[in-house]
């Protein structure tokens, strides 16, 4: 057969022999007409799912996997002909399928930032789960330094965050200045029903204090924010006290004292905490040392 082929090639077959071989189905270029096998099997596939990214180990036809792994691999090395090249571009082949598939993906967080007015997708979004996925493939392709600058420069212009923990500090810190400007502290309730993502952050804040940063330490400092709010409101009080000593000549606050009702609690529960044997040694102290009756 091989003769055959050389001799055909080479003009060196009669007519005859030629009919004769065709006849019988004979192809004189093998390799030819297994391109155009897999062309006509690839048509079929574009037909049936609308694309012709066909997977590497695509089940039902593993070799038309490869076969168009194989194009882009000579197109990419200018071994295909522009014939082919053509006729695969005709049928919208994507030669590099990797970028199509991210300018696609990019195309969804455009539209998820216009209706949510950000960026962070959830990884596991029902409505499009593969977007969520992609968004975290993109955090840490960035973090490997494997992400293009000009993908970088184009989601940073649509306000992506590359850290999403520090984006959330930040929102929630942003949250806590405008509490403070509201209710004049930090002291977020526990379960505070208006932000309870707020209470949330700022107990966390608080049972961190040692491993956050010194600039973030630093930044709650500056607005005033107690590490210790039971400590805190405590010296509040003892302060109030004093006060009042200094007024009256004694500590005995009434419980139901009309111009501070917080103060006369706090007093009462300071005798009970005692009785208990629950009050902190050095604040007894200095109860004492003002001339507090237990």
């Amino acid at each position: 057969m091989k003769e055959q082929r050389t001799n055909y090639k080479r003009d060196k077959l009669s007519p005859d022999k030629v009919k004769r071989v065709e006849a019988l189905g004979f192809e004189w270029d093998p390799i030819a007409a297994l391109w155009e096998k897999r062309f006509s099997e690839l048509v079929r596939f574009k037909e049936e799912h609308g694309h012709c990214n066909v997977p590497r180990g695509w089940s039902e036809n593993p070799e038309l996997g490869s076969w168009a792994g194989t194009q882009r691999a000579f197109y990419s090395r200018g071994k295909l002909s522009p014939d082919k090249a053509e006729r695969l571009g005709a049928l919208e082949f994507e030669w590099d399928p990797n970028a199509a598939i991210w300018e696609k993906r990019f195309s969804e967080l455009v539209r998820f930032n216009e209706e949510h007015d950000h960026c962070n997708v959830p990884n596991k979004w029902s409505e499009n789960p593969e977007l969520g996925r992609w968004v975290t493939t993109q955090r840490s392709n960035y973090k490997r330094d494997q992400l293009s600058p000009d993908k970088a420069e184009r989601l940073e212009a649509l306000g992506f965050e590359w850290d999403l923990f520090a984006a959330l500090w930040e929102e929630r810190f942003s949250e806590l200045v405008r509490f403070k400007e509201e209710h004049g502290h930090c002291n977020v309730p526990a379960r505070w029903v208006e932000n309870p993502e707020l209470s949330t952050w700022v107990t966390a804040q608080r049972s961190r204090r040692g491993k956050l940063s010194p600039d973030r330490v630093e930044r709650l400092e500056a607005l005033g924010f107690e590490w210790d709010p039971s400590s805190a409101s405590w010296e509040k009080r003892f302060s109030e006290l004093v006060r009042f000593k200094e007024e009256h000549g004694h500590c005995d606050v009434p419980a139901r004292w009309g111009e501070n009702p917080e103060l006369g609690n706090w007093v009462h529960t300071q005798r009970r905490a005692a009785k208990n044997g629950q009050l902190i040694e050095e604040r007894r102290r200095r109860l004492e040392e003002i001339g507090f009756r237990f």
